[in-house]
């Protein structure tokens, strides 16, 4: 079949031909002089005479290569192709895989997701004449990174705009979209380039349209950080020696227990370091040394005394994926939830929060000014706050004018709880259907709490969250036999984590989820560690590493967000070939049937050839 040329205008440089020959023709006017013997001179002077202008061009062979040397190069600028036989057109969907594995990097030094876009690349490089294809982006959810376009360079320019993500992707979920988009083109190939990572892909519709898998992943090294907890380990003596510095928010070392999950997701042996550095510096606080088998896990715990800031824990070992190597835990904020006990003394609530760590309690029968802000949740029992204070945490027990507190002027009897709110974290583990109250009001001038304990569809236990977390329990505690079951305690604990997950930033934010903030409203922005600016509220953390919460006044916060992501961190490719109903289709990297193929670079190699056989040849006859 005949090449066409993409780019025909090149063709100009023929033109070069005739200042060539010009240069053969001509020759340096010369004197006549008497020799003895013109013998030695004759083949010399033959080619010499060549040089004359307007005479006839003698035989030269290095004039010949030379044309032909200017021939080739032209020809291979014009970028001939031989064209594929196409019998209508071809749609190519073309999905790449953005998920986090494909952050690992082969033996060759690149990472798989840059493979996947030089694959993408030649795939699309390579589509027949009349041609189309799209291109989707398979993250956490599928995106169209461009429509049908026969714009090749249009095409590669959109993948080069395309990153990984830090999160899992869903292959299933951007084959429907293909399927949809080739829905009614006549002939349709679907290419899923990816790592092999995602098992779901396994699982996909059965189709009849061709289906190319290209699989980007060999190497499966890779040890990880797969979870983090944080515990406070202190004792009741340190409690008691240290409770009133606390309550003035003084910074002092607190003891933690810091435990750490590592994976080897490799199929050799490791050995490494975890090692806990604090923020001044870099400093080493703890190491530890780890020894795993292929494919084993193990739990390491460290024990530290640590001041406020933001430490890292390390993996101090090379491997294929570096996001799951580092984790970073905040303790800038103060980590106890600072409870007063308002009203008459209760000796068993009191012991049941001081059981309960990172709390620190006080009590008081009249409240002075300023408790508001000094503590971060008041507990009343048989008395209320005498005003509204935005934001405050409360617990109201039994207030003593139930009209004003917006509760039923009828006292009840409950024999039987019959709907507890378990979606919500305060009533986490909590089961009342054991408990009986022996006389209770209900919450019924209320109407923006909502139910958290009902009877007989009318609210129990009111709860309201829009300005700091406010519970209503309208009955005196005594007056049941709630103390005496096991979720009594579990709840107030609930609420206490309900408390410092509203007041507190975490220790950390796991990729992919939002950052919990004291109060929205005082911060605007939140900045990635690469750089990336994005309102609060508008995005979701999406990669790993200290981000910056900038809000008014200049106030700033920092924030850790961690990679823990077993299925991405296990980056052994787990798909070899993908099963379509009772069709299975194999890895095939590189492109296949017939497609247009450029032949610029054996012209140029003939080229360069030729030159050096000119090359030879001058020197030759000198």
């Amino acid at each position: 079949m005949f090449p066409s040329f993409l780019n025909p205008s090149a063709l100009l440089f023929l033109g070069l031909l005739a200042p060539l020959i010009l240069l053969y023709m001509l020759k340096i006017q010369r004197h006549n002089r008497i020799v003895p013997s013109t013998a030695l001179w004759r083949n010399a002077v033959n080619d010499l005479e060549a040089n004359m202008p307007f005479q006839k061009l003698r035989r030269n062979i290095i004039l010949i290569l030379q044309i032909i040397f200017i021939i080739l190069l032209t020809v291979a600028l014009t970028q001939p192709v031989i064209k594929a036989t196409v019998s209508e057109p071809h749609y190519y969907a073309v999905i790449i895989d953005a998920s986090a594995s494909m952050q690992a990097k082969e033996a060759s030094g690149k990472t798989r997701f840059s493979i996947a876009v030089d694959s993408a690349k030649e795939l699309i490089n390579n589509i027949g004449e009349g041609g189309q294809a799209c291109i989707i982006e398979a993250g956490v959810a599928p995106r169209i990174v461009h429509s049908f376009s026969a714009d090749k360079k249009l095409l590669a320019n959109s993948l080069d705009g395309l990153y990984p993500h830090c999160t899992s992707s869903d292959l299933k979920e951007a084959f429907s979209v293909a399927s949809t988009l080739l829905e009614k083109k006549p002939k349709k190939t679907t290419c899923i380039i990816t790592d092999g990572n995602d098992a779901g892909i396994n699982n996909l519709p059965a189709t009849d349209e061709e289906v190319r898998y290209i699989c980007v992943a060999e190497t499966s090294d890779n040890l990880a950080i797969t979870n983090i907890s944080v515990e406070f380990s202190y004792t009741e003596e340190w409690y008691e020696q240290n409770r009133n510095v606390l309550m003035e928010g003084v910074e002092i070392p607190v003891p933690y227990d810091i435990f750490v999950q590592a994976d080897n997701f490799s199929a050799e042996h490791r050995q490494f370091y975890l090692t806990l550095r604090a923020p001044w510096n870099n400093e080493i606080v703890d190491s530890k040394e780890v020894s795993l088998g292929p494919g084993e896990h193990s739990g390491h715990i460290f024990n530290a005394e640590l001041l406020p800031g933001i430490y890292n824990i390390s993996l101090e070992e090379k491997d294929a994926l570096d996001i799951d190597n580092t984790a970073y835990l905040d303790f800038e904020q103060p980590p106890f939830v600072k409870v007063l006990i308002a009203g008459e003394d209760d000796a068993l609530l009191k012991k049941v929060l001081q059981a309960k760590k990172g709390c620190v309690v006080s009590s008081a029968k009249s409240p002075q000014a300023g408790y508001a802000e000094k503590y971060d949740l008041v507990i009343f029992v048989d008395s209320k706050p005498e005003k509204e204070f935005p934001g405050l945490n409360s617990i109201i027990i039994n207030p003593p004018d139930p009209k004003e507190s917006g509760l039923s002027e009828e006292e009840f009897q409950v024999s039987n709880i019959t709907a507890v709110d378990r979606e919500h974290p305060v009533m986490k583990f909590v089961d009342l259907t054991d408990v009986h109250i022996l006389k209770t009001r209900l919450v019924t001038g209320r109407p923006e709490m909502k139910g958290l304990v009902s009877v007989n569809d009318s609210k129990l236990v009111g709860i309201n969250e829009d300005e700091g977390l406010r519970i209503l329990i309208p009955f005196n505690i005594y007056d049941s036999d709630w103390p005496l079951r096991s979720s009594f305690p579990v709840f107030f604990h609930n609420v206490v984590d309900r408390v410092r997950e509203k007041h507190c930033l975490q220790f950390f934010t796991t990729v992919g989820n939002e950052i919990k903030l004291p109060s929205a409203k005082q911060f605007i922005h939140i900045v990635s560690p690469s750089g990336r600016s994005a309102q609060v509220g508008e995005a979701l953390l999406d990669e790993p590493g200290i981000h910056t919460l900038e809000g008014n006044a200049g106030l700033i916060k920092r924030h850790p967000a961690n990679f823990f992501n077993a299925r991405e961190s296990n980056i052994a490719p787990v798909v070899k070939e993908i099963k379509l109903g009772a069709r299975v289709i194999r890895n095939s990297p590189g492109t296949s049937g017939k497609t247009n193929r450029e032949i610029w670079q054996f012209i140029v190699l003939i080229a360069l050839g030729l030159t050096s056989v000119e090359w030879y040849l001058y020197h030759r006859r000198e």
